[in-house]
């Protein structure tokens, strides 16, 4: 058993380094053919191939290989440490945290199966009360989505060159709005849950936090290739 678990351990390392050493043939070889560019665009091109192509091969896990592509964007294209990996701070990449731990809270009080037995019609759904965790769930959820609005109802009411309007505009963005919510689901209390909050940091990390890391190396190669020129 152990002979043939250690020859499939050396079958996945060969077949998992097959694809990276052929994402960096590739990779190369435009390198090669784009050494006309200016500055550096063919460097920038050939890093964003390289890490595209190990995504789609999934030849490592995507939050490796979006880490390992921004440090390339510095080590080979020369682009400023700060410029490359500022992206993974980016308020897109925030919202997409917020919005994660959110649903991974719905998911965690079973208020998902109660909407989808609602939207089934079936008399489960206003049988059952709602549970401690449920309730602060949607509270939190409404509250969210207000600070969402917040900016587009005090433009309405307000109008756009209004002081408070344009503070509300200024300050509630959709990234605050989303950690808002993020920070609330560990902190608002309930009852008969793990930790007696409505989310537990061990159910937090079940996360998909490789899809988040993707988003930010995607930022990254996106900022490059604007600033290289090559886009």
């Amino acid at each position: 058993m152990g002979d043939s678990g250690e020859h499939d351990a050396q079958e996945v390392f060969r077949y998992r380094l097959s694809k990276v050493v052929g994402a960096a043939a590739v990779s190369l070889a435009l390198l090669f053919f784009l050494r006309g560019l200016p500055d550096n665009q063919a460097q920038v091109a050939s890093v964003f191939a390289f890490t595209v192509l190990l995504w789609a091969t999934e030849a490592l896990p995507l939050a490796v290989t979006a880490i390992m592509g921004t440090a390339l964007l510095v080590l080979v294209a020369g682009v400023d440490e700060k410029s490359a990996f500022k992206s993974f701070g980016d308020p897109i990449v925030l919202l997409f945290i917020g919005s994660f731990t959110l649903a991974k809270a719905f998911e965690a009080n079973g208020l998902h199966e109660r909407i989808a037995r609602y939207v089934l019609r079936q008399r489960l759904a206003t049988r059952s009360p709602m549970s401690s965790g449920e309730k602060g769930t949607v509270a939190i959820f409404f509250l969210v989505l207000a600070l969402w609005l917040a900016p587009d109802t005090a433009n309405v009411v307000l109008g756009k060159d209004h002081a408070w309007a344009l503070f509300v505009n200024e300050h509630f963005t959709n990234a605050v709005a989303a950690v808002v919510g993020m920070a609330l689901c560990y902190i608002v209390p309930a009852r008969g849950t793990e930790s007696g909050r409505v989310l537990t940091w061990s159910q937090g990390r079940t996360i998909q936090w490789g899809t988040v890391m993707l988003f930010g190396g995607g930022l990254a190669l996106g900022d490059a290739t604007i600033q290289s020129g090559l886009a």
